[in-house]
């Protein structure tokens, strides 16, 4: 039924696979290579068996044999990444490539005219003199004169791939699909060229995608490679090219569910960290160290607290943090990603709910101690409209996805007008029991 479809919108079109194909995924990664390079990634059982002895404490007490599908799982991850960047690397080393960026470069706005803008609106503005409303001046008048720009040059041809022209207009089309919070990173003329890079990137992967497709060894590895890409093609025309998610929409969900859209608290810690070993003598060494370390950060009627620093410098097994009295860089918080979430549930449980300076009782997260302070804590706040939007348009774009394709599978069996013979069916496998 797919195949049919594919014939009458003929999209086995070479130029419109290419039209489509190219908008598949902002995120390069693996998964965007022919089948035929992806089956070149491989990990072998010396492989695993080396970086099992090269980091036993990773893995706990597991046994080789418990550990393996987690370390071929690591491996192969690691494998891709390489793999795809050399490959990358390759395509555009290869390409012949022609590009006129300075065509992506807007002038900025001279004096005069934000003063005549200023003049003009001076409604927009109350009571604000030229100097207090320069920043808003300067931010309406670039906008206005990016439109004009892009629309004067959209037909000039912005490069060229293997001779194969794509313009302004184009590359403005594809800028305007981003999402505002990725809109706004690609505003000046150096990230605008950053996504350039992206965008070639990605029409190269689609280019020798085709050519591996034309190139199998045999016409039924051919054809099936033709037929995922096909059928990418047309779930993105037929769904994904679809979807449009409204503004209203987006209000009335977080005015139904605001309770649900808070900044978790955030924290930056210093820590301890001691391996726990892999025996039992080792783990009750490392428990007597977690515990004389814990001793001396903790005041006594006796004795004052050593300052934590100190103690990470002399205590702590990580080698970047100890050197540094335990600092950890960044923000600590809860995520949104439910897996990322899982594997750091212990490790925040015991830190979110500590106050400033505070230090917590040693605890045992991925076979090491820690002990940790707090440096600085952030309440969770109640998040606003333009905080949840993205977030709360994915969910719904999401939720459409799924209510589409179930709608377009049904529609597409309503076509085939499908007739199944349940009777003929049980009497197979009543025969086959």
């Amino acid at each position: 039924m797919v195949n049919s479809k594919i014939i009458s919108m003929k999209l086995d079109n070479r130029k419109n696979i290419k039209h489509v194909m190219k908008h598949v995924s902002e995120q390069l990664n693996i998964s965007e290579l022919p089948n035929t390079h992806k089956q070149n990634i491989k990990v072998s059982d010396e492989e695993i068996k080396e970086r099992y002895e090269l980091d036993r404490t990773a893995f706990g007490q597991d046994t080789l044999a418990q550990a393996t599908d987690r370390i071929r799982a690591q491996l192969e991850a690691e494998k891709e990444g390489r793999f795809f960047q050399d490959y990358l690397d390759n395509l555009r080393k290869n390409a012949v490539i022609t590009r006129y960026d300075e065509l992506l470069d807007v002038p900025e706005p001279i004096e005069a005219d934000l003063r005549m803008y200023y003049e003009q609106n001076r409604n927009l503005y109350q009571e604000r003199s030229f100097e207090e409303a320069n920043n808003d001046i300067v931010k309406a008048v670039r906008a206005k004169n990016t439109a004009l720009w892009f629309q004067e040059k959209q037909d000039r041809t912005l490069m060229t791939i293997h001779g194969k022209p794509f313009t302004v207009g184009e590359f403005i089309e594809e800028f305007e699909k981003l999402p505002l919070n990725e809109r706004e990173r690609y505003q000046g003329f150096e990230s605008k060229k950053k996504l350039l890079d992206e965008m070639v990137d990605r029409l190269l992967l689609v280019e020798d995608s085709y050519d591996q497709m034309l190139s199998s060894e045999t016409k039924d590895q051919g054809d099936h490679i033709r037929q995922d890409i096909l059928k990418k093609i047309f779930h993105q025309e037929e769904v994904d090219d679809q979807i449009q998610v409204s503004e209203e929409e987006i209000q009335s969900f977080f005015e139904d569910n605001s309770e649900l859209f808070v900044q978790p608290p955030q924290v930056q810690v210093n820590y301890i960290r001691i391996g726990a070993g892999q025996t039992d003598a080792e783990r009750k060494q490392a428990e007597k160290k977690v515990k004389d370390a814990y001793y001396k950060l903790k005041p006594s009627l006796f004795k004052k607290a050593e300052p934590f620093e100190k103690i990470a410098e002399e205590y702590s097994e990580d080698p970047e943090t100890a050197k540094k009295g335990g600092v950890l860089d960044g923000w600590i918080s809860e995520k949104n990603e439910i897996i990322g979430e899982i594997a750091n549930h212990g490790f925040h449980e015991n830190v979110l709910g500590l106050g400033e300076h505070d230090i917590s009782l040693p605890f045992l997260f991925h076979n090491s101690y820690y002990i940790v302070q707090v440096r600085e804590r952030r309440e969770p706040i109640l998040m606003t409209l333009e905080q949840a939007s993205e977030t709360i348009k994915t969910e719904l774009t999401a939720r459409k996805h799924d209510e589409m394709t179930l709608q377009r599978e049904k529609t597409l069996l309503d076509q085939a007008d499908l007739i199944i013979f349940d009777k003929t069916i049980d009497s197979m496998l009543d025969e086959d029991a």
